[in-house]
């Protein structure tokens, strides 16, 4: 008996380091895409895509640089939670 209750404490607690370790996941997946540092590197693949073909017909559409980031950088940021659960399915 003593040996199962051995197994089931073991269980319990190889359980609870995983969800503590999703729950770090979590959170740094939310610091990530809100980092200032994401906020940044995405702002230069901005750039370097409106100097593409793509990126130029963008840019003759009145598409500047400002407005995209306006626009990518919320969803980017909002997306930590599902980039926390993809990243625990890896």
């Amino acid at each position: 008996m003593n040996e199962y209750n051995n197994l089931i404490r073991s269980i319990n607690r190889a359980r609870q380091l995983i969800d503590d370790e999703d729950k770090e996941i979590e959170v740094k997946c939310a610091k990530l895409v809100a980092s200032s540092e994401i906020e940044e590197l995405i702002k230069k693949r901005i750039d370097i895509f409106l100097n593409t073909t793509r990126g130029r017909i963008l840019g003759a559409l009145g598409f500047n640089s400002k407005y995209i980031c306006e626009v990518i950088i919320p969803i980017i940021k909002d997306i930590g939670p599902e980039t926390a659960e993809i990243y625990k399915k890896l």
